[in-house]
Formats: C-alpha cells, sequence, structure tokens
C-alpha cells in the first residue's frame, strides 16, 4: 500500500508477466481501437452466441464451435459426420442381431417345452386337464 502518490512512482509493483502462448485464434479476435471504432460509427458490434458445457462433456468441444469456418472445416466435419453414422448403423446392426438371438431363443425354449411334454408359459390350465 502506498501513502502518496509519489510513493507509487518511486517504487512501482511488478505487474504479472504472461509466460504462457497465446490462446487467441488468428482472425477471430478484434482490437479495442477497431470494436469502439465500429460502434461509434453505428455498426453493430458482433457478438457470439456462448455454449456452455457440463464439466462431463468438455471433451466434446472441437474447433467446430468456433465463429467461422472454413473449408478444411467443413471437410472435418464430412468425415467426423460419416464416421458417427458408421458408428449408428454399427449399434443399429448390433441391436438387430441381439433382438433376433432373443426371438430365437424364445422359439428354441418353446420347442424345447413342446418335446419335454410339459406345458409352456402360455398353456392355460383347462388344456393341462
Amino acid at each position: 500500500m502506498y501513502r502518496s502518490k509519489l510513493q507509487a512512482i518511486q517504487n512501482p509493483t511488478p505487474g504479472e508477466i504472461n509466460e504462457e502462448p497465446s490462446m487467441t485464434v488468428q482472425g477471430e479476435y478484434k482490437e479495442m481501437k477497431e470494436i469502439m471504432r465500429d460502434a461509434m460509427a453505428g455498426m453493430q458490434v458482433q457478438t457470439s452466441d456462448v455454449q456452455y458445457f457440463k464439466p462431463e462433456s468438455i471433451t466434446q468441444i472441437n474447433s467446430l464451435f468456433r465463429n467461422s469456418l472454413d473449408l478444411t472445416d467443413l471437410d472435418a466435419l464430412r468425415a467426423k459426420t460419416k464416421q458417427l453414422t458408421k458408428e449408428v448403423d454399427e449399434a443399429y446392426k448390433t441391436k438387430k442381431r441381439i433382438e433376433n438371438e432373443k426371438k430365437e431363443l424364445e422359439e428354441q425354449r418353446k420347442k424345447e417345452n413342446e418335446q419335454a411334454g410339459s406345458p409352456g408359459p402360455e398353456t392355460s390350465e383347462t388344456e393341462t386337464d
């Protein structure tokens, strides 16, 4: 804490020095001067819709959430879409296979019950009398 303005000038405290690499994406920023110049000229200030994620879905954030997409981004999106489509198709085939296996097992149990002569779960009491 400084007692006077002179003391503050003579003994300045060092500020924070950022040694981390810049996280600014080239072409996705405007300097404050540009923003103010545009606002003073009556231009609409561009804002972006901020998307919030739950902590467990943080891995889903990728370059496609940027404000502007270029052709390489569209190619990456196409590849990701193909990959997801393939995964969905595989899951659908697996589901169908499991459903078919269940049906086969039910039919097999029904045949075994008929061959053993024991009444199946679908028979009523009047049929056994």
